[in-house]
């Protein structure tokens, strides 16, 4: 088990910020989808590009006059892929990918198995390219999937069929066959590894994103833009359970107006009415309890659910949210202005019916208004 401190030695390397970097080459600036397709046709091409350097280098070391037309193989091949990466480094994963692909399947695999015959296993590497067409081409592509793995089948029954031991330009032994099988058996499963990997880690970042992206949709679904207090909507599915109709709350129902928001507005402008709104709205999200809810109804309207509270609690509650707001000023271009709310009230309790309370708060707002403003009131 890796330590806190091994692990930030790891991701403080050379080797994985080369390797960070080169997997994420070309993706500066790009969104999703088009970011992970780049990645992964990455991740392919360095897969294939060490898997070659690989075997190169166990040719070079143990083979080296016996395997040279392999190593010429090898060599083109490398270049193809260091040219697969520069062109994703350019933002085309599409054709960076197709290039990727083309090099094992039209050059190196059938050159390397003509060389010294199928019975090297070579050719099962093949396999490994399936999956790299679903990793890389979405549905939009999918007659560049659908061609690769066709033209991959058939190519592998070319070779198994036909590039036998007795036609290879190079005659290995059977020792040298065998060690060849396994040295491809294994790096197809650790190419297939990798690539499902990679697979997994792109459908978990996916993922991630969709749930970002739907509780996004869910806030701005459910706040008001402005205030950023809940809304309307909100506030009604606060107070019954979507699911079954249940009542969900009980407690005090208040409604609060600005008194003569108007004026702000049209002496001074809609942007003087906005930060009127913002700063009323910052003072009562300010002035309640962590288990009441304080809602923008609409307009310069609120709505405050106060949770298992009786009507006397209530009334401390906002008359000190009333006279907070009475004593704020709130600056607007250099000039301090003063505002007032009033608030009208009523319980609801389990057996009310929402509408029916809303009303009564709102009635005795209303006479709040007709007593002069700036008061609080209960039915």
């Amino acid at each position: 088990m890796f330590s806190p401190k091994k692990l930030y030695r790891k991701a403080h390397s050379p080797a994985y910020r080369l390797t960070k970097w080169a997997v994420n080459i070309g993706t500066e600036g790009l969104q999703s989808p088009e970011r992970e397709h780049t990645i992964s046709v990455n991740q392919f091409t360095l897969i294939a590009l060490t898997l070659t350097l690989a075997f190169q280098l166990y040719y070079l070391l143990f083979e080296f006059t016996l395997m040279l037309p392999v190593i010429l193989v090898h060599t083109v091949a490398t270049g193809i892929y260091l040219l697969a990466l520069y062109i994703s480094s350019r933002g085309n994963f599409l054709l960076a990918a197709c290039i990727a692909l083309a090099g094992p399947l039209f050059f190196q695999v059938p050159a390397v198995c003509y060389i010294i015959s199928a019975e090297a296993g070579m050719h099962v590497f093949f396999l490994a390219g399936g999956i790299f067409t679903f990793i890389v081409f979405s549905d939009n592509h999918k007659h560049f999937r659908l061609g690769f793995i066709i033209i991959s089948l058939i190519f592998f029954i070319v070779i198994e069929r036909y590039f036998s031991r007795d036609l290879a330009l190079v005659k290995l032994s059977d020792e040298m066959l065998n060690s060849m099988v396994y040295l491809n058996a294994i790096g197809t499963s650790v190419m297939i590894y990798l690539l499902a990997s990679a697979s997994h880690r792109m459908i978990v970042e996916q993922a991630d994103q969709i749930r970002t992206q739907a509780h996004s949709l869910d806030t701005l679904a459910n706040t008001d833009s402005l205030t950023q207090l809940p809304n309307r909507r909100q506030i009604l599915s606060s107070v019954k359970n979507s699911k079954n109709g249940i009542r969900a709350f009980t407690g005090v129902l208040a409604i609060a107006d600005i008194d003569h928001f108007k004026i702000f507005n049209d002496q001074y402008g809609h942007d003087c009415g906005d930060e009127i709104l913002l700063s009323v709205a910052r003072i009562m999200a300010g002035s309640i309890r962590e288990k009441d809810i304080v809602g923008r109804w609409g307009g310069e309207e609120f709505i405050f659910l106060l949770a298992d509270t009786t009507m006397s609690e209530a009334e401390s509650i906002l008359q000190r949210l009333r006279l907070s707001i009475e004593r704020t000023p709130i600056p607007y271009r250099s000039v301090e202005h003063h505002t007032t709310v009033s608030i009208g009230a009523t319980e609801l309790g389990s057996d009310c019916d929402f509408n029916e309370a809303f009303k009564l708060a709102d009635s005795a707002l209303y006479q709040c208004k007709q007593n002069g403003r700036n008061c609080f009131l209960s039915n």
